[in-house]
């Protein structure tokens, strides 16, 4: 378990669910909201991102950026971005509740939105349910305060449903997606910069009926002016409705995680355990099955973001002096976060 209680995850998360970048004191900042979704019947999936970027040399002249993708499984995902001056966007400091000029607004119980890119063009309005349940991933309200880590993780809406619709315009064709509670996720992220080389998964669309909803991240964060030797890794199981986080410090150290950037599929393997509950497994996805993503840095080169939301997971569980068993689902999001360009993946935005 955390350190922090449920309702104190709840209060705690609703605390930085509002934006972090001050316009009045700007200071260098990626900061990013997004939804995620997978059809449950089907391998495809969408992802829709509002971001902001400050820039170290001038981070007055911040941007706003709505993105959007549509993964589908024969590889002709879509993804489209735009980006206008922040003094177009309006980002909440009281929770989410966000506008980016005519193309996007999001809030923690709907979104919609139009964004083109060339020949492609992609819209959606949908409305988000499902449980209430978030996630905070420090296990400690200073640590998001501190410096360290640079980079800080919510999930306000862990376990979510949406309803609506996701259409994809292209040159070759129009598609209509009807979207019937499709398990989600809405997620925040915000900080200085990208960590160097990172990791994070989740899933809550299995095959069989399980109840299981899984997020994970690892990253080499800098320890002063170098990275760290070693991938730090988190996870977190909500196993019927029961909540095992594997983020307190001994956890995170004693933790086994092996990412493969270069190799085809691109995989994580990993392994930690608690008191309560022991965890093995592994994500796989073909370099083909990544869209590349461009993540703009405030200082140093670019991360590129190598992203699915179709990857494979096979998870093992040992819970509360349970047998252990195992989950799987082809419907798991999978992004990685490098700044080696000889990471062989297709890029898009």
């Amino acid at each position: 378990m955390s350190d922090l209680r449920r309702d104190d995850v709840q209060q705690t998360c609703a605390l930085y669910e509002g934006v972090r970048f001050d316009a009045l004191a700007p200071k260098p900042h990626v900061e990013s909201y997004f939804v995620k979704a997978n059809d449950p019947f089907r391998r495809r999936a969408l992802w829709v991102r509002a971001t902001i970027f400050a820039s170290r040399r001038d981070p007055s002249a911040a941007i706003a950026e709505a993105w959007a993708i549509a993964f589908r499984e024969d590889g002709t995902s879509v993804a489209v971005k735009t980006q206008v001056p922040f003094a177009r966007a309006r980002f909440s400091r009281e929770g989410i509740d966000i506008s980016i000029a005519d193309v996007l607004t999001m809030t923690r119980l709907a979104s919609a939105g139009g964004i083109e890119t060339g020949d492609r063009k992609v819209t959606w309005d949908f409305s988000i349910g499902g449980r209430e349940e978030a996630l905070v991933h420090l296990p400690t309200r200073r640590m998001y305060e501190k410096k360290f880590p640079a980079q800080k993780y919510v999930s306000p809406r862990l376990d979510a449903r949406i309803t609506g619709k996701f259409q994809v315009h292209t040159e070759a064709s129009d598609e209509t997606w009807d979207i019937e509670n499709w398990p989600a996720l809405l997620g925040h992220n915000w900080g200085a910069g990208n960590t160097p080389l990172y990791a994070w998964a989740h899933c809550n669309a299995w095959t069989g009926s399980e109840e299981v909803v899984f997020e994970a991240v690892a990253g080499k964060p800098k320890l002063g002016p170098a990275p760290s030797p070693k991938l730090l890794s988190s996870f977190y199981v909500r196993h019927r409705g029961v909540r095992y986080d594997m983020n307190r410090v001994g956890t995170i150290l004693g933790a086994r995680s092996r990412l493969d950037v270069t190799g085809d599929p691109k995989t994580w393997r990993f392994s930690a355990k608690t008191d309560l509950a022991r965890i093995e497994g592994e994500i796989s996805c073909a370099t083909s099955g990544f869209v590349g993503l461009y993540y703009a840095n405030p200082t140093g080169p670019v991360t590129y973001c190598l992203n699915s939301k179709l990857a494979t997971i096979r998870l093992s569980l040992a819970l509360s002096g349970r047998h252990a068993f195992e989950v799987r689902s082809d419907k798991c999001a999978f992004e990685i976060g490098t700044r080696d360009p000889h990471h062989g993946v297709r890029m898009y935005v």
